[in-house]
């Protein structure tokens, strides 16, 4: 029993120190308000960089990464590492809450003046009650399940503070049991 105590009490120490990290991730999110330091970057690579990242988890869930990706750039003026902590979140969260043997597709594309990135997942879905409430902090929408998964509750309400400092948003569509579609818009960079 000792043993089960000091596990118990192990994997409460990991779950804070992973709350701590996204929190601290989050307030320097925040306190880079300043858009001086974004740079001319293509949306693309920041999406390549994250599937590269993330491609192994889910080859080993057995997922099937589907990824659609225009040949011409996708400019934009940004953050490299926020919009990548963006798309990683939204990528694994896409694996994490889909079933094994399924899919997850993440698809860029460019329209006029913005810039769209989708993460779909045929997944467990989010009831409609919970759509409003999934970009707050520390929001859950299976408690349990993300308890498992080592989730922190930040992932999302980093999405929407990233979205929102390039001056985008982030929306989201999903049904119960059958899966969720995450969207982003941004201003696309003027061409040069």
């Amino acid at each position: 029993s000792q043993r089960l105590y000091l596990a118990r009490t192990a994997s409460r120490v990991s779950g804070l120190e992973r709350r701590v990290t996204a929190l601290l991730s989050l307030s320097r999110l925040e306190s880079r308000q300043a858009k001086g330091d974004f740079q001319r970057l293509d949306l693309r690579d920041v999406v390549k960089d994250s599937i590269q990242g993330l491609s192994s988890r889910a080859e080993k869930k057995g997922l099937r990464l589907e990824v659609e990706v225009p040949q011409d750039p996708l400019e934009i003026f940004g953050d490299q590492e926020a919009l990548r902590q963006l798309v990683d979140n939204l990528l694994s969260n896409a694996i994490n809450y889909t079933n094994t043997g399924a899919w997850v597709s993440v698809r860029a594309r460019g329209a006029d003046e913005q810039v769209f990135l989708e993460v779909e997942d045929s997944g467990v879905g989010i009831a409609a009650p919970d759509l409003d409430r999934v970009f707050e902090r520390f929001f859950r929408v299976d408690k349990a399940r993300s308890r498992e998964l080592g989730g922190t509750g930040l992932g999302l309400a980093i999405v929407k503070h990233v979205a929102r400092s390039h001056s985008g948003e982030v929306s989201v569509k999903s049904k119960l049991g059958v899966g969720s579609s995450f969207e982003v818009r941004l201003p696309r960079a003027p061409t040069r």
